[in-house]
């Protein structure tokens, strides 16, 4: 029976340090379980924060697009005016050469107004002065 009792307190001295590793492996498995919970509520506070920036992504994408093309009507704008500011300039031109030529015949038709009457032009130039805030 030596035999019997030295196997069973073998046996015994097994299952407590089986008990052991099992107390150790359960503590262990908590631990596990309790960090598992940890990165699952960590991944779910993630997949939140990517879905709100994935909003704020697409509302970005929307204001971009809708500055984009605010730039591009107010491009279109700006070259119209820049168009229409260069036919009123050339407009203005024409208009200055016209009254500069018409100035100019004025001149001549009253110098030659004048030495039909027998003044020179010096005299012309003397006995008819500009009304003061006339352009000579």
């Amino acid at each position: 029976m030596d035999e019997y009792d030295r196997r069973i307190s073998e046996l015994e001295d097994r299952v407590e340090e089986l008990e052991k590793l099992a107390g150790a492996l359960t503590v262990r498995l908590k631990r596990a379980e309790s960090a598992l919970q940890a990165l699952t509520e960590q991944s779910d506070a993630v997949s939140h924060e990517a879905a709100g920036l994935s909003e704020q992504v697409t509302a970005l994408s929307r204001r971009m697009s809708a500055a984009e093309s605010s730039v591009s009507d107010l491009s279109e704008d700006l070259d119209d005016t820049i168009e229409d500011f260069n036919v009123f300039s050339e407009e203005m031109r024409r208009r200055w050469r016209k009254v500069l030529a018409r100035q100019e015949q004025l001149r001549w038709d009253s110098a030659a107004a004048h030495r039909r009457e027998g003044y020179s032009a010096e005299d012309a130039d003397e006995a008819d002065p500009l009304p003061e805030g006339e352009w000579e």
